[in-house]
Protein backbone atom coordinates (compact mmCIF):
# COMPACT_ATOMS: atom_id res chain seq x y z
CA UNK A 1 0.00 0.00 0.00
CA UNK A 2 1.48 3.36 -1.04
CA UNK A 3 1.80 6.08 1.62
CA UNK A 4 -0.77 8.90 1.71
CA UNK A 5 2.01 11.53 1.63
CA UNK A 6 5.13 10.95 -0.45
CA UNK A 7 8.49 11.14 1.35
CA UNK A 8 10.72 14.02 0.10
CA UNK A 9 13.99 13.23 -1.62
CA UNK A 10 16.63 12.20 0.82
CA UNK A 11 14.24 10.14 2.90
CA UNK A 12 14.55 12.48 5.96
CA UNK A 13 13.89 15.97 7.36
CA UNK A 14 17.47 17.14 6.84
CA UNK A 15 16.47 19.78 4.35
CA UNK A 16 13.93 21.33 6.73
CA UNK A 17 16.41 21.32 9.63
CA UNK A 18 18.97 23.01 7.40
CA UNK A 19 16.51 25.76 6.54
CA UNK A 20 15.74 26.38 10.22
CA UNK A 21 19.45 26.49 11.19
CA UNK A 22 20.21 28.88 8.36
CA UNK A 23 17.39 31.15 9.58
CA UNK A 24 18.70 31.22 13.16
CA UNK A 25 22.26 31.93 11.96
CA UNK A 26 20.99 34.83 9.92
CA UNK A 27 19.11 36.23 12.98
CA UNK A 28 22.29 36.15 15.05
CA UNK A 29 24.26 37.90 12.37
CA UNK A 30 21.58 40.56 12.06
CA UNK A 31 21.55 41.08 15.85
CA UNK A 32 25.34 41.34 16.07
CA UNK A 33 26.40 45.03 16.27
CA UNK A 34 28.62 46.35 13.59
CA UNK A 35 31.78 48.36 14.15
CA UNK A 36 29.92 51.67 14.35
CA UNK A 37 27.50 50.36 16.92
CA UNK A 38 30.32 48.89 18.97
CA UNK A 39 32.08 52.25 18.93
CA UNK A 40 29.00 54.05 20.21
CA UNK A 41 28.56 51.47 22.97
CA UNK A 42 32.18 51.87 24.07
CA UNK A 43 31.75 55.66 24.18
CA UNK A 44 28.61 55.33 26.37
CA UNK A 45 30.41 52.99 28.79
CA UNK A 46 33.42 55.32 29.01
CA UNK A 47 31.17 58.33 29.67
CA UNK A 48 29.33 56.46 32.40
CA UNK A 49 32.60 55.40 34.06
CA UNK A 50 33.93 58.95 33.90
CA UNK A 51 30.78 60.29 35.60
CA UNK A 52 30.25 57.47 38.09
CA UNK A 53 32.10 59.19 40.98
CA UNK A 54 29.97 62.33 40.60
CA UNK A 55 26.80 60.24 40.31
CA UNK A 56 27.61 58.24 43.44
CA UNK A 57 28.66 61.39 45.37
CA UNK A 58 25.38 63.09 44.47
CA UNK A 59 23.38 60.03 45.50
CA UNK A 60 25.21 59.77 48.83
CA UNK A 61 24.81 63.48 49.55
CA UNK A 62 21.05 63.08 49.46
CA UNK A 63 20.95 60.51 52.27
CA UNK A 64 24.37 60.36 53.94
CA UNK A 65 27.59 62.16 54.83
CA UNK A 66 30.50 62.49 52.41
CA UNK A 67 33.76 60.67 53.08
CA UNK A 68 35.35 63.88 54.37
CA UNK A 69 32.55 64.45 56.87
CA UNK A 70 32.60 60.81 57.99
CA UNK A 71 36.37 60.94 58.49
CA UNK A 72 36.07 64.13 60.56
CA UNK A 73 33.37 62.62 62.76
CA UNK A 74 35.43 59.48 63.29
CA UNK A 75 38.36 61.64 64.39
CA UNK A 76 36.09 63.64 66.72
CA UNK A 77 32.77 61.77 67.00
CA UNK A 78 31.21 64.21 69.40
CA UNK A 79 32.20 67.44 67.72
CA UNK A 80 28.62 68.65 67.85
CA UNK A 81 27.84 71.89 69.72
CA UNK A 82 27.66 72.44 72.59
CA UNK A 83 29.41 69.28 73.76
CA UNK A 84 32.14 67.13 72.26
CA UNK A 85 33.46 63.63 72.81
CA UNK A 86 37.17 63.16 72.13
CA UNK A 87 38.51 60.02 70.50
CA UNK A 88 39.80 59.01 73.94
CA UNK A 89 36.20 58.83 75.14
CA UNK A 90 36.44 61.89 77.38
CA UNK A 91 33.44 64.20 77.32
CA UNK A 92 34.22 67.90 77.20
CA UNK A 93 32.48 71.13 76.38
CA UNK A 94 30.96 74.20 77.96
CA UNK A 95 27.70 72.47 78.88
CA UNK A 96 26.21 69.00 78.96
CA UNK A 97 22.73 67.64 79.64
CA UNK A 98 22.15 64.09 80.88
CA UNK A 99 18.40 63.75 81.23
CA UNK A 100 18.62 60.02 81.86
CA UNK A 101 20.79 60.49 84.96
CA UNK A 102 24.47 60.99 85.63
CA UNK A 103 26.41 58.00 86.96
CA UNK A 104 29.90 57.50 88.33
CA UNK A 105 30.07 53.91 89.50
CA UNK A 106 33.16 54.35 91.67
CA UNK A 107 32.19 57.72 93.21
CA UNK A 108 30.62 56.03 96.27
CA UNK A 109 33.87 54.31 97.24
CA UNK A 110 36.33 56.86 95.84
CA UNK A 111 38.14 58.48 98.75
CA UNK A 112 38.74 62.20 98.18
CA UNK A 113 41.93 63.32 99.89
CA UNK A 114 42.40 66.61 98.03
CA UNK A 115 40.84 70.00 98.74
CA UNK A 116 37.06 69.66 98.47
CA UNK A 117 33.76 71.46 98.99
CA UNK A 118 30.18 70.32 99.42
CA UNK A 119 28.26 69.72 96.20
CA UNK A 120 24.78 71.08 95.49
CA UNK A 121 22.08 70.44 92.90
CA UNK A 122 20.18 73.40 91.46
CA UNK A 123 16.56 73.06 90.36
CA UNK A 124 17.69 73.82 86.81
CA UNK A 125 19.84 70.70 86.87
CA UNK A 126 23.20 72.34 87.49
CA UNK A 127 25.66 70.61 89.79
CA UNK A 128 27.99 72.92 91.68
CA UNK A 129 28.95 74.52 94.97
CA UNK A 130 27.66 77.44 97.05
CA UNK A 131 30.07 79.96 98.50
CA UNK A 132 29.65 81.17 102.08
CA UNK A 133 31.90 84.19 101.77
CA UNK A 134 30.39 87.55 102.70
CA UNK A 135 31.74 89.10 99.49
CA UNK A 136 29.21 87.08 97.49
CA UNK A 137 26.20 87.99 99.66
CA UNK A 138 23.87 90.93 100.29
CA UNK A 139 20.77 91.68 102.42
CA UNK A 140 22.37 89.77 105.32
CA UNK A 141 20.08 89.64 108.38
CA UNK A 142 19.61 87.55 111.54
CA UNK A 143 17.54 84.39 110.91
CA UNK A 144 16.59 84.23 114.63
CA UNK A 145 16.62 80.44 114.60
CA UNK A 146 16.94 80.45 118.39
CA UNK A 147 13.31 81.55 118.46
CA UNK A 148 12.46 78.21 116.84
CA UNK A 149 14.72 76.18 119.11
CA UNK A 150 11.87 74.41 120.88
CA UNK A 151 10.33 73.37 117.54
CA UNK A 152 13.77 72.20 116.42
CA UNK A 153 14.22 70.18 119.60
CA UNK A 154 10.84 68.60 118.90
CA UNK A 155 11.84 67.16 115.51
CA UNK A 156 11.10 63.44 115.43
CA UNK A 157 13.25 60.97 113.53
CA UNK A 158 11.88 57.71 112.19
CA UNK A 159 12.92 54.48 110.51
CA UNK A 160 11.21 53.93 107.17
CA UNK A 161 11.45 52.27 103.74
CA UNK A 162 11.06 53.91 100.36
CA UNK A 163 8.14 52.56 98.34
CA UNK A 164 10.41 52.18 95.32
CA UNK A 165 12.69 49.98 97.45
CA UNK A 166 9.77 47.73 98.44
CA UNK A 167 8.79 47.48 94.75
CA UNK A 168 12.23 46.07 93.91
CA UNK A 169 11.37 43.11 96.09
CA UNK A 170 7.59 42.77 95.85
CA UNK A 171 6.35 44.26 92.56
CA UNK A 172 7.14 42.24 89.39
CA UNK A 173 5.66 45.05 87.27
CA UNK A 174 8.26 47.53 88.51
CA UNK A 175 11.00 48.31 85.96
CA UNK A 176 13.52 47.98 88.82
CA UNK A 177 12.12 44.66 90.10
CA UNK A 178 14.82 42.30 91.37
CA UNK A 179 12.92 39.55 93.15
CA UNK A 180 11.98 38.27 96.59
CA UNK A 181 15.66 37.83 97.45
CA UNK A 182 16.27 41.60 97.24
CA UNK A 183 17.22 43.11 100.58
CA UNK A 184 15.26 46.33 101.18
CA UNK A 185 17.30 49.16 102.66
CA UNK A 186 16.23 50.57 106.01
CA UNK A 187 16.29 54.38 106.19
CA UNK A 188 16.55 56.84 109.07
CA UNK A 189 15.38 60.41 108.81
CA UNK A 190 12.62 62.93 109.37
CA UNK A 191 9.37 63.58 107.49
CA UNK A 192 9.16 66.80 105.49
CA UNK A 193 5.46 67.32 106.23
CA UNK A 194 6.13 67.23 110.00
CA UNK A 195 8.76 69.96 109.74
CA UNK A 196 6.42 72.06 107.63
CA UNK A 197 3.64 71.67 110.21
CA UNK A 198 6.08 72.73 112.97
CA UNK A 199 6.82 75.97 111.11
CA UNK A 200 10.36 74.91 110.21
CA UNK A 201 9.98 75.85 106.57
CA UNK A 202 13.66 76.86 106.32
CA UNK A 203 14.62 73.20 106.43
CA UNK A 204 11.98 71.91 104.00
CA UNK A 205 12.48 71.41 100.26
CA UNK A 206 9.26 72.29 98.47
CA UNK A 207 8.09 71.27 95.02
CA UNK A 208 8.83 73.94 92.46
CA UNK A 209 8.24 74.61 88.75
CA UNK A 210 11.06 75.83 86.55
CA UNK A 211 10.51 78.79 84.23
CA UNK A 212 12.34 78.41 80.91
CA UNK A 213 12.45 80.06 77.50
CA UNK A 214 13.54 78.72 74.11
CA UNK A 215 16.06 80.92 72.33
CA UNK A 216 18.10 80.50 69.16
CA UNK A 217 21.77 80.95 68.33
CA UNK A 218 23.79 80.87 65.11
CA UNK A 219 25.83 77.71 64.44
CA UNK A 220 27.94 76.62 61.49
CA UNK A 221 26.45 73.75 59.50
CA UNK A 222 27.90 71.81 56.57
CA UNK A 223 25.64 71.41 53.53
CA UNK A 224 26.35 69.60 50.26
CA UNK A 225 25.14 70.96 46.94
CA UNK A 226 23.97 69.02 43.88
CA UNK A 227 27.57 68.72 42.70
CA UNK A 228 28.67 67.03 45.89
CA UNK A 229 30.61 70.05 47.12
CA UNK A 230 30.56 71.06 50.80
CA UNK A 231 29.58 74.53 51.95
CA UNK A 232 29.48 76.02 55.45
CA UNK A 233 26.25 77.85 56.17
CA UNK A 234 24.88 79.55 59.28
CA UNK A 235 21.84 77.87 60.82
CA UNK A 236 19.60 78.61 63.80
CA UNK A 237 19.93 76.17 66.70
CA UNK A 238 17.41 76.20 69.57
CA UNK A 239 18.52 76.12 73.21
CA UNK A 240 16.74 76.45 76.55
CA UNK A 241 17.38 79.30 79.00
CA UNK A 242 16.53 78.89 82.69
CA UNK A 243 14.71 82.01 83.94
CA UNK A 244 14.05 80.94 87.53
CA UNK A 245 11.49 78.88 89.36
CA UNK A 246 8.19 79.27 91.19
CA UNK A 247 6.71 77.55 94.22
CA UNK A 248 4.20 74.84 93.31
CA UNK A 249 0.99 75.00 95.35
CA UNK A 250 -1.68 72.41 96.11
CA UNK A 251 -5.43 72.84 95.64
CA UNK A 252 -5.62 74.81 98.90
CA UNK A 253 -2.85 77.19 97.87
CA UNK A 254 -0.34 75.59 100.23
CA UNK A 255 3.26 74.73 99.30
CA UNK A 256 3.92 71.02 98.79
CA UNK A 257 6.74 69.49 100.89
CA UNK A 258 9.12 67.31 98.89
CA UNK A 259 12.28 66.82 100.93
CA UNK A 260 14.43 68.09 103.78
CA UNK A 261 17.54 70.27 103.74
CA UNK A 262 19.54 67.82 105.83
CA UNK A 263 22.60 69.92 105.10
CA UNK A 264 20.97 72.78 107.02
CA UNK A 265 19.92 70.72 110.02
CA UNK A 266 23.42 71.26 111.36
CA UNK A 267 22.50 74.94 111.69
CA UNK A 268 19.30 73.91 113.47
CA UNK A 269 21.34 71.85 115.93
CA UNK A 270 23.63 74.81 116.60
CA UNK A 271 20.64 77.10 117.15
CA UNK A 272 19.13 74.56 119.58
CA UNK A 273 22.47 74.28 121.41
CA UNK A 274 22.70 78.07 121.67
CA UNK A 275 19.17 78.14 123.08
CA UNK A 276 19.97 75.49 125.68
CA UNK A 277 23.25 77.21 126.56
CA UNK A 278 21.42 80.49 127.18
CA UNK A 279 18.98 78.69 129.44
CA UNK A 280 21.87 77.07 131.27
CA UNK A 281 23.64 80.44 131.72
CA UNK A 282 20.44 82.11 132.97
CA UNK A 283 19.81 79.30 135.42
CA UNK A 284 23.43 79.29 136.55
CA UNK A 285 23.32 83.04 137.14
CA UNK A 286 20.13 82.57 139.16
CA UNK A 287 21.75 79.80 141.17
CA UNK A 288 24.80 81.98 141.81
CA UNK A 289 22.54 84.86 142.93
CA UNK A 290 20.54 82.55 145.22
CA UNK A 291 23.74 81.12 146.65
CA UNK A 292 25.05 84.62 147.44
CA UNK A 293 21.74 85.61 149.04
CA UNK A 294 21.77 82.50 151.20
CA UNK A 295 25.34 83.21 152.29
CA UNK A 296 24.39 86.78 153.24
CA UNK A 297 21.36 85.54 155.13
CA UNK A 298 23.48 83.02 157.04
CA UNK A 299 25.89 85.77 158.06
CA UNK A 300 23.05 87.87 159.46
CA UNK A 301 21.68 84.88 161.32
CA UNK A 302 25.12 83.92 162.56
CA UNK A 303 24.74 80.48 161.18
Amino acid sequence: MSPAYPTPDGGSLDSIVKVIKDGRRQERENARPDAAQLGQLVQQVQAALANIVAMVTTAISLTSYTKAVIDSKIASPGAIAPTSVASSGQVSGSTGVFNGGLYSTDAYSFNLTSTRVTGWHGIDGHIGTASSSEKFKTNIRDAKLIDKAEAILGIEFDYYNYKAEIAKRDDPTSPDYVGPEYRVHEELGAIAERLHEAGLWEFVVYERDTVTETRYRDVDKIEIDENGEEHTVVAQEPYTVYLGDTLRLDADGEPIPFGIHYDLLGLAAIAAAQYLYRLYKAQQEQIDTNTADISTLKEHLGI
